[in-house]
């Protein structure tokens, strides 16, 4: 009698155990995934881009792209696009200068770091006839900052020769005359965040350390039971 119910208790404990085992190993995993999801929540909110679309003379158009992410860096990565070749003429071409070598000296879409306190991009813009005649055309540059939200800049600026062309979060449209030259552009935009304010976007610590916590004693726990079964 007494055998049955040692052999009773033992079961029941295994079973406690196992259920402690199971829900301490369900918590650590979702609390963990809560912790990632609020990650990449705050990682997407972070992330913007902006598409500057140029048209020339005979609709003759062209395009490039700045944006902001946690993911890009100061230097070269994934997020930035070298130009492609030069089409045939006419054609109207834009591009930002950049310090990084070939081919990412020129590129066609760039990315600056989100919690930098103020991003710049250096735009250059040339027009090509296929004739002799280099009499001025309009060019016309247009953008929707819509998807840009107060969360992610304070401003946004097109300068030319330091001079200030257009607020490029109020207006969605600039035009200038061209007679084949280069024309370098400066794009300025300030962080809506100090970096003081930083924190805010830094990872959710506790739920993480609750998460890896949960598992390491689900693993200390399952060694121990093992450890005495042998």
């Amino acid at each position: 009698m007494n055998h049955n119910h040692s052999l009773r208790r033992c079961c029941i404990k295994k079973i406690f155990i196992l259920i402690l085992i199971i829900s301490f190993f369900g918590t650590g995993i979702q609390t963990l995934s809560i912790g990632m999801s609020c990650s990449a929540v705050s990682a997407q909110q972070d992330t913007w881009e902006l598409t500057l679309r140029l048209t020339g003379s005979e609709e003759k158009k062209c395009s490039v792209i700045i944006g902001c992410s946690p993911n890009a860096s100061d230097g070269v990565d994934e997020l930035d696009y070298p130009i492609p070749p030069a089409p045939p003429t006419p054609y109207v071409r834009a591009w930002f200068n950049t310090p990084f070598s070939l081919p990412y000296h020129n590129l066609l879409q760039e990315y600056k770091h989100s919690f930098s306190p103020q991003m710049e991009w250096n735009l250059s813009v040339i027009w090509v006839s296929e004739s002799e005649n280099n009499s001025p055309i309009t060019i016309s540059m247009t953008w929707d900052s819509t998807p840009i939200t107060k969360n992610h800049l304070s401003s946004l600026h097109l300068y030319e020769n330091n001079t200030d062309l257009v607020n490029m979060l109020n207006d969605n449209s600039f035009s200038y005359q061209s007679n084949e030259t280069i024309h370098h552009f400066k794009i300025i935009g300030q962080a809506a965040l100090s970096n003081g304010d930083k924190t805010q976007h830094d990872l959710p610590v506790i739920p993480i350390i609750i998460g890896i916590s949960s598992l390491i004693i689900v693993i200390v726990v399952a060694l121990f039971w093992y450890k005495r079964k042998k």
